[in-house]
């Protein structure tokens, strides 16, 4: 945010009733910012932004933030995004069978790497002790140690 942007956002907060009254109002004026320098990172810009911001729609809140000029973008909770539809529509995320542990399916973002000769695959995660028998044998451990392990395991 340029800093001449700072009276812009004080206006803003003020018509939205978000101002601050007494002591905390001399304190706002004594941190103005400098005309130089990062506001995005201003404590004071974003104590003002997310004071306007309490209990308003954010399409509401961008609309509002764009009527001033002020450069602002959506910003949508990840588990919202697979039912958004530029996601559907480009089959952004697939769904994985995980009944056995969570009862029903999970979406799953894609893989953003898409090359054909090498298809990333997209799988549950294995459940607690599914490949111990392979694991145990890649250890060059015999069946019968590895049974008295999850014997021990499980005790």
């Amino acid at each position: 945010m340029r800093p001449d942007r700072f009276e812009q956002v004080l206006e803003w907060a003020r018509a939205e009733g978000a101002l601050p009254d007494g002591e905390e109002a001399l304190q706002l004026e004594a941190m103005r910012p400098p005309p130089t320098g990062d506001l995005n990172r201003h404590p004071v810009i974003i104590e003002l932004i997310a004071s306007i911001a309490r209990g308003v729609p954010a399409d509401e809140m961008l609309e509002r933030a764009w009527a001033i000029d002020l450069i602002a973008l959506p910003v949508s909770a990840f588990e919202d995004m697979p039912e958004m539809a530029h996601f559907r529509e480009t089959h952004q995320f697939v769904n994985i069978d995980h009944e056995a542990s969570v009862g029903g399916e999970l979406s799953f973002p894609r893989s953003p790497v898409h090359d054909p000769r090498r298809p990333v695959m997209i799988r549950r995660a294995p459940r607690l002790g599914e490949h111990d028998d392979e694991i145990f044998a890649e250890l060059g451990i015999a069946p019968a140690t590895s049974s008295s392990l999850e014997r021990s395991a499980g005790s």
